[in-house]
C-alpha cells in the first residue's frame, strides 16, 4: 500500500510538471487542466491514504486478535485434552501437557526430596542458588522409557536476589557440578525460547555416559520467592521443545 501511495504522488507530480511545461502553448487552458489534474491527483492520493489507513487498522485489529488468541492458552484450550495428559499447578498458573506416548506415574505426589544446591553453605555465592523444601509435584514418562518429565517446586534462598534470566545462567554451574559426580561428560548451554507467549531462558545439559547421550532441558518460573522447574529428559532436544511448546497458562 505504501508503494501505491508513492506511485500516486509521483503521478501527481508528473501531471503538474507536464502542465507547467505546456504553459507557453496555451496558458489559460493549461492552467485549468493543471488545476483539474491537481484536484484529481489530490483526490486519488487522499483515497489511497484513506485505504492504507483502513488496511493498517484492519491489520492491527487482526494482529491484536492473534495476540489475544496466542495469549489465551487457558483452561478453555485444555478442554479438548484428555485429563490424564495434563498436570495443573494453580500456584504458578501453569499446565503441563505431556505427549500422547507418555503417562503420569501413579506414585503418591507431591513427594519431598529435601534441600539442594549447597543449602546452608558457608559460601554466599553457592548459598544464593540453594533450593529449600524441594518437592516433586509430578512425573511422567514415555512407554519406551526414553523420555520423561518432572515438575518440581522449591523455596528459593533468601540470598537469591537475581532476576530470572541471571538465575538460569548462573544456576547451570552448580547443576553441572552435581551431574559430573554421576556422568562421564557434561555440556551445558542456555537458550532463549518463547514459551507461553513470553521469552524465557532454558538450560540444556548434554549428558554422556557409556556411549549414550541424553538431554536434560529445564524451564524455570520464579514467583514470590518460589521456583517451579519443568525438567525434560530425552534423547533429543526436539522432544523437550515439544513439551515446552505445550505449556499453557491457566489464567
Amino acid at each position: 500500500m505504501k508503494k501505491r501511495i508513492v506511485a500516486m504522488l509521483m503521478v501527481a507530480a508528473f501531471v503538474l510538471s507536464t502542465t507547467a511545461c505546456a504553459k507557453d502553448t496555451n496558458a489559460n487552458s493549461e492552467e485549468n487542466v493543471a488545476a483539474e489534474a491537481s484536484v484529481e491527483a489530490s483526490e486519488e492520493v487522499k483515497e489511497a491514504v484513506e485505504e492504507a489507513s483502513e488496511e493498517a487498522s484492519s491489520d492491527s485489529s487482526d494482529e491484536s486478535s492473534e495476540e489475544a488468541s496466542e495469549g489465551k492458552d487457558t483452561a478453555d484450550s485444555l478442554d479438548d485434552i484428555a485429563p490424564d495428559k495434563v498436570y495443573k499447578n494453580e500456584e504458578f498458573g501453569i499446565a503441563v501437557v505431556i505427549d500422547d506416548d507418555m503417562k503420569f506415574l501413579s506414585e503418591d505426589f507431591p513427594r519431598e526430596i529435601g534441600d539442594s544446591f549447597g543449602a546452608n553453605a558457608d559460601t554466599p555465592m553457592v548459598e544464593a542458588f540453594s533450593l529449600y523444601n524441594c518437592v516433586i509435584e509430578t512425573e511422567a514418562e514415555s512407554d519406551n522409557g526414553q523420555k520423561s518429565v518432572e515438575v518440581e517446586v522449591a523455596d528459593l534462598s533468601k540470598s537469591m536476589t537475581y532476576p530470572e534470566s541471571a538465575f538460569v545462567e548462573l544456576s547451570a554451574i552448580p547443576r553441572k557440578i552435581q551431574l559430573e559426580k554421576d556422568f562421564d561428560e557434561i555440556e551445558t548451554e542456555t537458550e532463549e525460547k518463547k514459551i507461553m507467549g513470553e521469552t524465557h531462558s532454558i538450560n540444556i545439559f548434554t549428558v554422556k555416559k557409556d556411549g549414550r547421550t541424553v538431554y536434560m532441558s529445564q524451564f524455570y518460573l520464579i514467583k514470590d520467592g518460589r521456583l517451579l522447574t519443568v525438567s525434560v529428559f530425552s534423547p533429543d532436544k526436539d522432544s523437550a521443545y515439544k513439551i515446552f511448546d505445550n505449556l499453557r497458562k491457566l489464567n
